[in-house]
C-alpha cells in the first residue's frame, strides 16, 4: 500500500496537537500537590477534580462535534486554544481548592485533539486514516514526553509557574492557527453540508448499529486502563515515593512510549495481521500490562508494566477510531470523533472514584489484579467474535 505523505498543512496541525499536549501535560503532575498545597486534605480531593474535570470535557465534547461538523477543526482549534488559557490562568491563580474546580469550567472548550482529528481524517483519504492517526497520535506522544518533565521543572519554582507558561503557550498558539491555518475548501463545503449545532446533534451517528457496536467495544476496552490511568500519579508517590519531579520524568517516559508505538507499531502491525487481530494484540498487551502492575514490587518493573499498557492502548485506541470511521460520512466524522472522545470523558467521571477507592482497599495489586482479570475477558469475547463482528451497516448519509 502507498501512503502519501502529510502535506505542510497537515504539519502545522501536528506541530499544534504537540504544543498543546506540552501545555495540558505540563500541568498533570503538578496537580495532585497542588489540591494538597490549597488545603485538601485526602486523595479524595484530586479524584473529585478530575470527575469535574471529565464532566466538563464530556458535556463540551458532545457540542464540540456538532460545531466542528458545521465549522470545521479550525475554528474549534481556535476555540479550544483561548479557552486552554483562560483555564491555565484561572489555575495559575487560584488560591483554594474552589477556585481549582472553578478552572476546569474553561475546559468545557478545551478539544483541540478533537479537532485536529476531525480535520485530518476530512482531509485525507480513507486507506490514509490509520497513519494519519498515528502520525497526530505521535505528534500528541511528543508534548507528552516533554510536558510533564518541564512541569516538573518548573514546579521546583513554583507550583503555578507551569500554568503560567501554559497560558502563554495556548495564546501563540491560537494565533498560529489564525495564521498558518487558513480556512480550507474542504472546510468550507463541510460547513454547507453539516446542519445545526446542538448538544444531541452527535448522538445521530448512533443509528449505525457498527458503530454502536464499535463505541461499545471502546467502552470494555478502555474502562480497567482508564482506572490504572486515573491512579498512577498516587502510586508513583506513595508506592515509590516520588516527588513532582520524578512523576514528570515518568510520565515523560509513557509520552515516549506512545510516540513510539503510535509512529512504528500501529500502522505496521495493522497492515500485516489486520484490523481484528491487532485489536487482540493490544489487548494482550493490557493484560500483561496489569498483570505486571500487580506483581511489580520496584519501580524498574513497574515502567516495564505501564510500557506494555502504553503500547496496548495506543493499539486499541487507533484501530478501534479507524474502524469506526468506515460507517459515517466525512461531514459526519466530527460528531463521531466527538462521541469517542466524549466517551474517555464519560469513564473518568467514575473511574477516578472507583480507582481511589481500590488502590485504598487492595492497594497497587488490586488495581493490577482486576484490570488483568477484565482484559482475559475481553480477550475471550474476542475470541468467541462476540467483541469482533460489527454489525453490518451502510455509512449514514443524511444526519
Amino acid at each position: 500500500m502507498t501512503v502519501r505523505p502529510p502535506g505542510t498543512r497537515l504539519w502545522v496541525v501536528h506541530a499544534l496537537v504537540a504544543s498543546y499536549a506540552v501545555c495540558w501535560m505540563a500541568q498533570v503532575p503538578v496537580l495532585p500537590y497542588l489540591v494538597k498545597e490549597l488545603g485538601a486534605e485526602s486523595n479524595m480531593a484530586y479524584a473529585a477534580l478530575q470527575t469535574w474535570f471529565n464532566l466538563a470535557q464530556l458535556l463540551g465534547g458532545l457540542l464540540a462535534g456538532s460545531l466542528v461538523d458545521k465549522y470545521g477543526g479550525r475554528t474549534l482549534l481556535i476555540i479550544s486554544f483561548a479557552a486552554s488559557a483562560l483555564s491555565y490562568a484561572m489555575t495559575a491563580l487560584a488560591r483554594s481548592v474552589p477556585m481549582l474546580f472553578l478552572s476546569r469550567l474553561p475546559t468545557m472548550f478545551q478539544h483541540a485533539m478533537l479537532a485536529a482529528r476531525t480535520l485530518l481524517m476530512t482531509e485525507c483519504s480513507f486507506e490514509d486514516r490509520a497513519l494519519h492517526l498515528s502520525f497526530v497520535g505521535a505528534a500528541y506522544g511528543i508534548g507528552f514526553a516533554v510536558g510533564p518533565a518541564l512541569g516538573g521543572s518548573l514546579s521546583k519554582h513554583s507550583l503555578q509557574l507551569s500554568a503560567w507558561a501554559a497560558t502563554i503557550g495556548s495564546l501563540l498558539c491560537a494565533a498560529a492557527v489564525i495564521i498558518w491555518l487558513p480556512v480550507s475548501k474542504v472546510q468550507e463545503q463541510q460547513a454547507t453540508r453539516a446542519k445545526t449545532v446542538g448538544w444531541f446533534e452527535s448522538f445521530k451517528v448512533l443509528r449505525n448499529p457498527a458503530v454502536r457496536h464499535l463505541l461499545i467495544v471502546k467502552m470494555l476496552t478502555s474502562f480497567p486502563s482508564t482506572i490504572l490511568q486515573t491512579v498512577v500519579l498516587l502510586l508513583l508517590a506513595q508506592e515509590f515515593g516520588l516527588d513532582v519531579s520524578g512523576n514528570g520524568l515518568v510520565l515523560s517516559f509513557a509520552g515516549v512510549v506512545i510516540m513510539a508505538s503510535q509512529a512504528l507499531l500501529v500502522e505496521p502491525l495493522q497492515r500485516r495481521v489486520g484490523e481484528g487481530r491487532a485489536m487482540i494484540c493490544g489487548c494482550v498487551l493490557l493484560a500483561l500490562a496489569n498483570l505486571g502492575v500487580g506483581l511489580s514490587r520496584s519501580l524498574p518493573q513497574f515502567m516495564t508494566a505501564m510500557t506494555l499498557s502504553c503500547a496496548g492502548g495506543v493499539v486499541v485506541a487507533t484501530i478501534n477510531s479507524v474502524q469506526m470511521t468506515q460507517h459515517v460520512e466525512t461531514h459526519a466524522i466530527g460528531s463521531l470523533m466527538a462521541l469517542d472522545m466524549s466517551l474517555g470523558s464519560a469513564l473518568r467521571l467514575v473511574t477516578p472514584t472507583i480507582g481511589t477507592t481500590l488502590l485504598k482497599l487492595a492497594g497497587r495489586r488490586g488495581i493490577g489484579f482486576v484490570g488483568a482479570a477484565c482484559y482475559c475477558l475481553l480477550l475471550i469475547g474476542f475470541q468467541t467474535r462476540v467483541l469482533s463482528q460489527p454489525p453490518t451497516a451502510h455509512k449514514l448519509k443524511d444526519i
